[in-house]
């Protein structure tokens, strides 16, 4: 197998892997929720991350593919490998039902791959801080604005006619197109950045044909359908007793944060934002509803995937090195 056909089966891979747990986070909370019957939401999520990377810009590609490694120091075979390390990792995490942030294992990756070559001196501070601040920053955004949106709406809506409720599950249905969108965009990009990286350092042209794009993105609907199961119950059932109230509060503000960071520039983690969101309704209602063994299982699976990646990273590119391949 050449190198092109080995690159394009594991970006492939990679984003089937991110339809079954990114994509999958976000159907969940609609269809637990009653709010919208499955099919129609996996059909929109998955409307939303084919379009995604193609309607809403391309700086976070730009950041991947230029801002995070200092030219001409990282090769085409490590890159391969960072891939190859995220991808594992991300699979361990759909098999045990965790949603695995996709951003803190190319991070991750990345360290790992600097570490193993000529160490951190290869990599662009500027653009790693970046992320690690977009990183630190929205899940803090989302947790208080999920609290703040959820008193507000108690306040204002907690009395509503029952007929007001359709309007709520129409909006929601509305913000997971566009949360899917900025999903896509945000994810999507990420992963197009390594890829044009890998063909830059590999002598070739440092820009990816359309139809190479589309069949890598194919990935993302592909694996929502087919292996979300896992992701779904973990954030449908296990972190509290969804309304629809909830759902619209968590996808309003989780679009508007994924969308606004795109366009940024900034990589984010989307599974971060819904489940900070998620949280943040949860715990503005009433701390003691939220299954908080769920919580503290899905923020110790955030902790340890950055170090978790850069590990297995630099232990495969040093086996890399070593075999003079």
């Amino acid at each position: 197998m050449n190198s092109e056909r080995l690159i394009l089966l594991l970006s492939w891979l990679l984003a089937f892997t991110l339809g079954t747990q990114e994509g999958a986070n976000l159907t969940a909370p609609l269809v637990f929720s009653r709010s919208y019957p499955l099919r129609r939401s996996l059909f929109l999520t998955s409307l939303g991350v084919t379009l995604g990377p193609f309607v809403l810009g391309g700086e976070v590609s730009r950041l991947f593919s230029q801002g995070l490694v200092k030219e001409g120091f990282f090769s085409s075979q490590i890159i391969m490998v960072i891939l190859f390390s995220v991808l594992l990792w991300k699979s361990l995490g759909w098999y045990a039902g965790l949603p695995i942030s996709f951003s803190h294992s190319l991070l991750g990756g990345f360290i790992g791959g600097a570490l193993a070559s000529e160490g951190l001196k290869v990599l662009d501070f500027g653009g790693v801080m970046k992320v690690i601040l977009f990183l630190l920053f929205t899940p803090l955004l989302g947790i208080i604005g999920g609290i703040l949106l959820l008193k507000f709406f108690h306040y204002w809506g907690r009395n509503l006619p029952f007929r007001f409720h359709n309007p709520l599950k129409k909006g929601s249905n509305l913000g997971l197109f566009f949360l899917s969108l900025g999903q896509g965009a945000n994810d999507g990009q990420k992963l197009l950045g390594v890829i044009i990286l890998y063909f830059s350092t590999s002598s070739q042209t440092p820009t990816i044909p359309f139809w190479f794009s589309l069949l890598v993105i194919s990935g993302m609907p592909i694996g929502l359908w087919l292996g979300g199961k896992n992701i779904l119950h973990t954030l449908g059932r296990r972190l509290y007793r969804l309304k629809d109230y909830h759902c619209f509060i968590s996808y309003s503000l989780s679009s508007l944060v994924v969308i606004v960071s795109t366009l940024m520039g900034g990589p984010v983690s989307i599974t971060q934002v819904n489940t900070s969101t998620l949280m943040g309704a949860g715990i503005g209602e009433h701390p003691k509803r939220v299954r908080w063994t769920t919580i503290k299982l899905i923020l110790a699976s955030w902790v340890i995937t950055l170090p978790g990646v850069a590990l297995l990273t630099y232990v495969l590119t040093k086996i890399l090195l070593r075999s003079g391949m």
